[in-house]
């Protein structure tokens, strides 16, 4: 990708800059278990249209995961598409920026352009943004399920979990005594104890408006990959698929 600060036109999807005169561009991006689907639109745009359409310009994602590292830019020839990761790629919260960007150097036209700010010939070089999306923030599914909340009224120690029934989303509130609050984006086993409290009551806490929502799904997916029986089942087990979407990280010697 171009990363220099070479100054080029550039459609963005927030209609922040003045370098087209009419065109616009819309996107959006769905983030499922293990991947997205993404449709973009371009509305009088015909000077970019005709770069796809000629191969010289692609649909680009790019998806970055910071807490392992993961960056990739995923390019396809057709406005809408789905797009996949391997679970072992990401975790936790990712970024994703869709857009349109050039696959060789191309000289673009200037009829749509601002007139008083290009002029030919704008050669814009390969890798360059012609036209840039929001950048949709994706959180992982044990941040979209917990809400953690401090309690005075506990204990130190101690915590418990209810649903939350009046948020409109569906989400457990993990309520923690004061010492295990201050530690809780620190400690993963706070994190992980609360969601497998939330995951025992999973099951009776889902009505069927429920379950269609997005996140869930997530968390149904992810279970059937790994295997695992899903609150559908007889067998069903909270803590095993809990921890199969937020394994423990043991840390414990041998002789232990």
């Amino acid at each position: 990708m171009v990363t220099s600060q070479q100054i080029l036109p550039v459609l963005t999807e927030d209609d922040t800059r003045m370098d087209w005169k009419r065109a616009r561009y819309r996107t959006t991006v769905r983030v499922k278990a293990g991947g997205a689907s993404v449709d973009n639109e371009l509305h009088d745009a015909p000077e970019l249209e005709e770069l796809v359409d000629q191969g010289q310009a692609a649909w680009a994602v790019e998806v970055r995961c910071p807490k392992t590292l993961y960056a990739h830019t995923h390019q396809r020839a057709t406005s809408a598409f789905e797009l996949s990761w391997s679970p072992s790629d990401v975790d936790g919260q990712l970024f994703l920026r869709p857009g349109l960007i050039a696959t060789c150097d191309v000289s673009l036209s200037t009829t749509g352009l601002t007139d008083s700010i290009w002029e030919p010939p704008v050669l814009v070089p390969t890798g360059w943004w012609l036209a840039q999306g929001r950048t949709f923030k994706s959180q992982g599914l044990a941040e979209s399920l917990l809400k953690f909340r401090r309690n005075a009224d506990l204990q130190n120690g101690t915590m418990s979990v209810v649903p939350d029934t009046g948020s409109g989303n569906v989400q457990f509130i993990v309520s923690l005594a004061a010492d295990l609050y201050d530690r809780r984006r620190t400690d993963r086993d706070i994190q992980i104890a609360g969601l497998v409290a939330a995951f025992s009551q999973l099951k009776q806490s889902l009505n069927p408006d429920e379950l269609d929502n997005t996140v869930f799904e997530a968390v149904k997916h992810r279970l059937e990959d790994a295997k695992i029986p899903t609150w559908e089942d007889d067998n069903y087990d909270p803590a095993l698929a809990a921890t199969t979407i937020e394994p423990f990280t043991t840390t414990f010697d041998d002789d232990d």
